[in-house]
């Protein structure tokens, strides 16, 4: 089957068929991929065996479809976008960065809380610190989560994508006035509630992406 004939079936009016390493499965009876769409992120009709790469699940859930035919090779260039995600499979840039700003936020809010308690000078000095690596680490967390957002999932428009990208700016925003509040000594009380405030809404970004990885 050339790429064109599985273009035809996409669920929408037609069969459901998908293409993996080179074979058509024949998806049209899944509950999981009704009107031709699986989890609001994949599309029928094209082959998505670099997809499963970074699905939850292993390979082995087609195994109870039917292989109606073998999909035919095609010399065709690399576009952009293929290439960068060819790379991006490699190092995992997006998922290797935002552990940095999910840790050190966290971390930073509770010191903070050490030094509301003790009163020691150290708490607050260990809470502006890892604050501020946390703060530089979003230069590259958040492009970083972009660029997956677009190679891997091709700018899915989802709600849970939305709700992470909002969270994502709301952060940076955050981050940027927690930043200048410590730079200028401003009211500590203020301080505090911006690093709190931080290290929820990295909380919260960090589960819509886990619920992107392991939809449920």
């Amino acid at each position: 089957m050339k790429a064109e004939e599985l273009k035809k079936h996409n669920g929408e009016g037609e069969r459901t068929y998908i293409a993996y390493k080179g074979k058509v499965y024949d998806l049209s009876d899944s509950k999981m991929w009704e009107k031709g769409i699986h989890m609001r992120l994949h599309k029928a009709g094209g082959d998505l065996t670099s997809s499963m790469e970074v699905a939850p699940h292993r390979d082995n859930v087609l195994e109870k479809f039917k292989v109606i035919d073998s999909l035919e090779e095609e010399t065709a260039k690399l576009s952009a976008r293929e290439r960068l995600r060819l790379i991006y499979r490699k190092f995992h840039p997006h998922p290797v960065m935002i552990h940095f700003p999910i840790a050190l936020f966290t971390f930073s809010a509770l010191f903070n809380i050490l030094w509301l308690l003790t009163s020691k000078h150290s708490f607050m000095l260990t809470s502006f610190y890892s604050y501020t690596v946390a703060f530089l680490g979003n230069f590259l967390a958040i492009p970083s989560g972009f660029l997956s957002w677009w190679v891997n999932y091709d700018k899915a428009k989802t709600i849970t994508f939305s709700k992470k990208i909002t969270g994502s700016v709301l952060l940076f925003a955050l981050s940027v006035i927690t930043m200048l509040l410590f730079s200028y000594n401003g009211p500590l009380y203020l301080t505090s509630i911006a690093i709190w405030l931080s290290a929820g809404l990295t909380i919260y970004v960090a589960y819509q992406g886990g619920k992107i990885t392991f939809p449920v």
